[in-house]
C-alpha cells in the first residue's frame, strides 16, 4: 500500500525498496545463525535471500480489483515479476563488487537458464486483464529481468535465490502424525509455546518412505477448516494446508488445499496407521 498513489503503483519507489532490502539481507548472511550445520553451509555456499511482500490483498481492493480474479492475478504477477527481476539485478550488481556466491561457477549455466525462463514468463502475464492505467507494470517487469540477465551474464549473481513467498499451511495440535513410534499427536512432537525451532529426532512417513525429522517448527496461528469424511473421520488444518485427494479422471492422487476440497472429493487414508481401536477403512480401488 505504501507504493500506491492515486490509482498508480510507484515502481521507482518499489524498486528502491527492493534494492535496500536485498543489500541488507545480503549483509546479514554471514552474521546470521542457522538451525543446522547443513543449512549453515548451504547458506554460505549459495547465499540465498528471502525478500517478499505483504498487503497485496489490501492493494488490490484499493484499486477496485477482486482478490480472486484474472485482473487481480495479472497485477500480482506483474508486481511479483518486478520484485524478482529487480532483486536479481541488485544481486548481479553486488557480484560485480564482491564476486558471485561461492558455488556460482558450477551452477552458472543452469542459473542463467532460470533467469531467462523468468524473463520469458513475463510475456505470459495477461496484460489485457490489467487495468489500462497499470499496464506499464509489465514493461517495467520485462526491463527488470532484462537488466538482471545482462548483468548476470557479465558478473554472475551474489545470491542463488533472492525472493520467497512463504507457504502458510499448517496442521492443528491434535493432528495425528505417522512416525516410527506410531501415530502421534502433533503437540507431543514439540512444544507449541517453546522456541520457533526445536531439536527433535524421529522418522516421519512420507510418499517417498520414512524420512528423518530433525526440527520442530512453530508456525504461528491461523484460521482452520474441518473436513469430515463419509466414514466419520475428521481432518482439520489451515485453509492453505494441502492434502492429497483422488483425481477420478486418471486414478491418481493430487494435492488440494483445504479451502479447495469439496463434497465430491475422495480422501484416501493411510493403511495400517489407524489410531486407537482397529477399524475398517474404505478406500477407492
Amino acid at each position: 500500500m505504501k507504493f500506491v498513489d492515486d490509482g498508480k503503483f510507484e515502481v521507482e519507489k518499489f524498486e528502491k525498496a527492493v534494492k535496500y532490502f536485498i543489500i541488507a539481507q545480503e549483509l546479514a548472511v554471514d552474521g546470521s545463525s542457522y538451525p543446522t550445520d547443513k543449512i549453515t553451509k548451504n547458506s554460505h555456499d549459495f547465499r540465498p535471500l528471502g525478500l517478499g511482500y505483504a498487503n497485496l490483498g489490501a492493494m488490490l481492493m484499493s484499486l477496485g480489483l477482486p482478490y480472486d480474479s484474472d485482473s487481480g492475478r495479472a497485477v500480482a504477477a506483474a508486481i511479483t515479476a518486478i520484485m524478482g527481476g529487480e532483486a536479481y539485478k541488485v544481486s548481479a550488481q553486488l557480484a560485480s563488487l564482491v564476486g558471485p556466491f561461492p558455488r556460482y561457477k558450477e551452477n552458472k549455466d543452469s542459473m542463467l537458464d532460470v533467469i531467462k525462463l523468468h524473463r520469458e514468463n513475463v510475456k505470459k502475464i495477461q496484460v489485457e486483464k490489467i487495468p489500462e492505467q497499470l499496464r506499464y507494470l509489465v514493461n517495467d517487469a520485462w526491463d527488470a529481468w532484462t537488466e538482471a540477465l545482462e548483468l548476470g551474464e557479465k558478473y554472475g549473481y551474489r545470491n542463488a535465490q533472492v525472493t520467497v513467498l512463504a507457504p502458510t499451511g499448517c496442521l492443528i495440535g491434535n493432528s495425528l502424525i505417522s512416525t516410527d513410534e506410531g501415530l502421534v499427536r502433533l503437540t507431543s512432537l514439540g512444544n507449541k509455546k517453546g522456541e520457533q525451532w526445536q531439536n527433535v529426532s524421529f522418522k516421519i512417513m512420507t510418499d517417498q518412505g520414512p524420512k528423518d525429522a530433525t526440527k520442530f517448527y512453530v508456525n504461528g496461528q491461523a484460521s482452520t477448516r474441518k473436513i469430515k469424511t463419509s466414514c466419520g473421520y475428521e481432518i482439520q488444518g489451515t485453509e492453505k494446508h494441502r492434502i492429497k485427494v483422488l483425481d477420478t479422471t486418471n486414478n491418481k492422487l493430487i494435492w488440494k488445499r483445504f479451502d479447495e476440497v469439496n463434497e465430491e472429493d475422495i480422501i484416501p487414508l493411510a493403511v495400517n496407521t489407524i489410531f486407537g481401536d482397529e477399524k475398517e477403512v474404505l478406500l477407492p480401488l
